[in-house]
Formats: structure tokens, C-alpha cells, sequence
């Protein structure tokens, strides 16, 4: 049950990020999103959408580069606020 909620998080941040940057890309779970030009700016702006869409909030301490440079890394951290 955690593995089908965890694809589905991962599958709702692709398409988070490919709203985000205006096109529709094939990411991979375990990318830099750096590579997909997501600079520091559109991080910011993402962090706002994931929370908008998953309904939470992340905490200053938990704004950490490493835990939004992937899209498996963002998903467990939206996995974890969720649970």
C-alpha cells in the first residue's frame, strides 16, 4: 500500500514539475532536477504547488536542497507529511 501511494506522489510531482516548467518531459525518479532547469526560483515556486496540491506545509528546517533534488526524494518527503 505504501509502494502505490509513494508511484502515485512520484506521478503527481512529475506532472507538478512539468506544469511548473511548461512542457512534458519524460523524468527520471532519480534526476537532478537541476538538469530540467529547475533553479532556485522555480524550487521555490514548486515547494508552494506541492503544498498547494498535497495540502501541507513544509517547515523552514525541512527546506533542505538534497530532500527536493529528486523526484523520489520530494516524494518521500510529501509521503511523510501525508502520513
Amino acid at each position: 500500500m505504501i509502494l502505490e501511494n509513494l508511484d502515485k506522489i512520484k506521478a503527481e510531482v512529475v506532472e507538478l514539475i512539468n506544469e511548473l516548467l511548461g512542457e512534458s518531459r519524460v523524468i527520471g525518479f532519480d534526476e537532478d532536477l537541476i538538469m530540467f532547469g529547475l533553479d532556485s526560483l522555480k524550487s521555490i515556486q514548486f515547494i508552494v504547488k506541492l503544498e498547494d496540491h498535497f495540502k501541507i506545509k513544509f517547515e523552514i528546517d525541512e527546506l533542505v536542497l538534497d530532500h527536493f533534488s529528486t523526484v523520489s526524494k520530494i516524494s518521500m518527503q510529501v509521503e511523510r507529511k501525508l502520513n
